[in-house]
């Protein structure tokens, strides 16, 4: 008995382009996804290289390098297979300009794990106050 990955019929392979103004970490979600799926999935060597050639293509309709996408497969690979894990404590900072970017690189060597939120979110957006006339 083998499992396949399965992948709807209107499935495409779009991703945030790489030269889109999002954070690099969003950017490279997806591919983290599909890495981990293939990963850790018991699918055979066929199907994992059939992922591995999709993946690939993935980053090229969307202009990332390829060496971008071989090196976190590589990254992910090495974490996975690492004995000693630290755990990871996560803090929300809003994304408003590339300049929060500096802010969270002083937390790169430390246990604590950055997550980004935008400003405008379509929750504000529902709940607007409207003006009063008098």
């Amino acid at each position: 008995m083998s499992i396949d990955i399965y992948r709807k019929p209107t499935e495409t392979d779009t991703t945030i382009n790489y030269h889109s103004n999002h954070p690099l970490e969003q950017k490279l979600s997806a591919y983290r996804y599909h890495i981990n799926r293939f990963t850790t999935l018991p699918i055979n060597t066929e199907e994992r290289k059939k992922e591995e050639d999709k993946l690939e293509s993935m980053g090229i309709n969307n202009n990332y390098p390829m060496d971008m996408v071989k090196k976190l497969k590589e990254k992910m690979k090495k974490i996975r297979t690492e004995t000693q894990e630290r755990k990871k404590k996560w803090t929300p900072f809003t994304y408003f300009s590339p300049m929060i970017r500096k802010v969270t690189n002083i937390f790169k060597d430390t246990d604590i794990k950055i997550a980004y939120r935008a400003t405008n979110t379509i929750f504000k957006q529902l709940t607007k106050k409207t003006r009063q006339t008098k």
